[in-house]
């Protein structure tokens, strides 16, 4: 997440590094001003998904809770560092009142769709998971019920004839 957030902060040097270029010397702010706000990370439902995949209600129940934790993990990881980036660039350099505003606001979007990015990842892991265990269990039912199992071909032609 850190490595995110160097890349974030540089981007954002640079935004304001242009933005002083092309507009001149705006007036100074007043060291340590603040975004005041922060950005608000949205969870995604899995449920549906899981639905949709045909897991049953005590299996969605424990995914559910599973994936909701490491949403809960993953908001708590981006606003932390999002409130060290903050902090970082608000002392590494002058900010400029033209421009906090839509410094801000691009700051703010961006860790919003690192977070939803990070989000999706997770939630495509855990549905392939689940899809593997299905498939797996499948294979494993069909053998038992209509294959072979550990029997070799001999064994299986004689069961058949007695």
């Amino acid at each position: 997440m850190c490595t995110a957030a160097a890349r974030i902060a540089s981007d954002a040097k640079y935004a304001l590094a242009r933005l002083e270029n092309l507009s001149g010397r705006p007036p100074l702010l007043a060291p340590r001003q603040r975004i005041s706000r922060a950005p608000l990370f949205v969870p995604q439902d899995i449920r549906p998904a899981l639905v949709e995949l045909g897991c049953s209600a005590p299996t969605i129940a424990a995914l559910a809770h599973i994936f909701s934790s490491l949403q809960h993990q993953l908001r708590r990881t981006y606003a932390t560092c999002f409130d060290r980036t903050v902090d970082e660039l608000s002392t590494s350099g002058p900010q400029y009142e033209v421009s906090l505003d839509e410094w801000g606001k691009m700051l703010v979007e961006r860790y919003i769709r690192d977070y939803e990015e990070a989000e999706q990842r997770a939630c495509a892991a855990l549905l392939a998971e689940v899809r593997n265990a299905r498939s797996q269990a499948a294979v494993a039912t069909s053998d038992a019920e209509g294959g072979r199992g550990n029997f070799s071909a001999e064994v299986v032609e004689v069961l058949e004839r007695a």
